[in-house]
């Protein structure tokens, strides 16, 4: 990781927490050109490990759906990371506040998750931690067009087309069964951004054991979800030219 000697905490003005987890504290913070941002401070030294392993996954990503990493510094033994601020929360918070969205705003919101992840793909970049706590809204022009950007790449790995991965990690009810297997590649990540659609359509976390329950949706983004989440991988639909025909159907 490679820290700023310019930065400093004092540097930022207004601080206002708004999120506090395990891996450390949330502000939204004033930086020195008046730009307001997310100010991360990591609060453990394992945190700060998984920190690292974000800021080498993201560092070069640029793309309008996924938060944009700035800068990072140490100050007294802490680790702070500067990124773009989201500041309208989670696509999670939203559903549980709001209720499930429409189809049409599901299928707007996951045509961005698509387009994040096969750019990400691209640059070899597998996320291994896609939820809808980790889709966060960064703008709602109106409740049928919401603005998203994937974030906290913590647990993502470079993985080059062709090969693996091992490790067992990401969030209960989004992780595909090829994960347990300690086997698995890109398409992990489609099987969790189904779950990600589930949310936004059931308003629920997709269960991490037992069926889930699909009442009132319709046909096609039943069968979506259901083609995201297969089971067996080489069966699960891919990110492609077919995927977004049947997104395109989910549509009223």
């Amino acid at each position: 990781m490679c820290t700023s000697n310019r930065l400093r905490l004092s540097d930022f003005k207004d601080l206002e927490e708004i999120g506090r987890g395990g891996v450390g504290v949330v502000y939204a913070a004033t930086q020195p050109n008046g730009d307001r941002v997310a100010l991360k401070k990591i609060c453990s030294r394992a945190a700060a490990e998984r920190i690292k392993n974000e800021i080498r996954a993201i560092r070069c990503l640029r793309h309008p759906n996924i938060v944009q990493f700035f800068e990072d510094f140490v100050e007294g033994g802490d680790t702070y990371v500067v990124m773009e601020l989201c500041p309208l929360g989670s696509m999670r918070a939203y559903v549980k506040k709001n209720g499930p969205l429409s189809d049409k705003a599901a299928a707007y919101v996951l045509r961005q998750i698509i387009c994040a992840v096969k750019y990400m793909h691209r640059e070899g970049v597998l996320h291994r931690d896609l939820s809808s706590g980790n889709v966060l809204i960064s703008r709602i022009f109106s409740p049928e067009k919401i603005s998203v950007k994937l974030c906290d790449f913590g647990l993502a790995t470079h993985l080059k087309k062709g090969e693996t991965a091992c490790t067992v990690v990401g969030t209960p009810g989004y992780i595909a069964p090829q994960v347990f297997k300690q086997e698995y590649d890109q398409a992990a990540d489609v099987y969790s951004m189904g779950g990600v659609l589930y949310t936004m359509l059931t308003g629920n976390d997709p269960p991490s054991k037992g069926a889930m329950r699909f009442d009132g949706l319709g046909l096609s983004a039943v069968e979506l979800i259901e083609s995201m989440m297969e089971e067996d991988a080489s069966k699960r639909i891919a990110l492609n030219g077919s995927c977004m025909v049947v997104l395109c159907s989910i549509r009223p």
